[in-house]
């Protein structure tokens, strides 16, 4: 067999058959699955059978099996899963009720949904959670003292802008930051590589003395892919979460995960989002 092209539409070549009734049948991940039956070769003599594969796209894929549709509304209920626990560290600023104990997640057709749990009864300083949207890439923000904007942005740059530098995790990269000041005023941005902030109008966020809460669709994940729960095939969303103030220096020694440096964190929470590659 002949493997002439490996692209969203290729061919395949079988060549020197013998006389018989032929199927054949095709898949790949991130493919449908093309099934030709009646491929007929007789008369003694060998023929080649050439077939075309447009069984999809390897380009994007559906996320595993939905979880499900949190309310955003600052309250951990029993549709999060969670993926990380600090395993009760306690930090400086808790001192000051602002401390981190675990992450959750889920997800539906429409949107990711992420949530931090803890002590957020204090209300003068900043909870943020910088979220990479194709972990293993490579792309992305991963100097967060680059953080730019707009000056009726600037609060939220102020918040976000941190002297953390992410070369110890290579694969990571900010798309999209989150940050909240008390329990009202709530940002989520989209980052770009130059670290230039813009506002996002869509998504949902919420925090309360104990949780902090926020949905981002999967258009805005993954804007390329038109939207309609598609992501990409064996997509991988990474997060880091800290707790700031308005200067890029103060930050607490508390974080999900839990890292020995905070100006140099060697490790990040990673969600599989699509495992199959469908």
């Amino acid at each position: 067999m002949e493997l002439w092209s490996i692209s969203a539409t290729g061919s395949f070549e079988f060549d020197a058959l013998a006389d018989s009734l032929y199927t054949v049948v095709a898949t790949a991940p991130g493919y449908g699955t093309l099934t030709i039956a009646g491929i007929r070769v007789e008369n003694g003599t060998s023929q080649n059978v050439l077939f075309e594969f447009t069984g999809g796209s390897n380009e994007s894929a559906m996320p595993d099996q939905p979880w499900a549709t949190p309310l955003i509304d600052g309250t951990l209920e029993d549709d999060w899963n969670e993926i990380y626990n600090d395993g009760g560290h306690v930090g400086l600023w808790n001192l000051v009720n602002m401390d981190y104990d675990s992450l959750h997640v889920s997800w539906d057709e429409d949107s990711l949904y992420l949530a931090a749990s803890g002590n957020f009864a204090g209300t003068y300083n900043s909870l943020n959670l910088y979220i990479d949207a194709d972990y293993g890439e490579g792309t992305g923000l991963s100097d967060l003292s680059l953080i730019n904007g707009e000056d009726d942005y600037a609060t939220v740059v102020n918040r976000l802008n941190k002297l953390v530098n992410f070369d110890a995790v290579p694969d990571f990269g900010a798309e999209f930051a989150t940050s909240t000041w008390g329990h009202v005023d709530l940002a989520l941005s989209s980052l770009a590589p130059d670290g230039t902030t813009v506002a996002l109008g869509r998504g949902a966020i919420a925090a309360s003395a104990d949780a902090l809460e926020l949905s981002i669709p999967w258009s805005v994940l993954y804007p390329g892919l038109g939207g309609d729960g598609v992501v990409p095939p064996y997509a991988q969303i990474a997060v880091f979460a800290l707790i700031g103030s308005n200067s890029n220096s103060a930050m607490s020694d508390d974080s999900l995960p839990i890292v020995d440096d905070l100006n140099a964190p060697d490790s990040v929470v990673v969600i599989p989002i699509d495992e199959d590659g469908q």
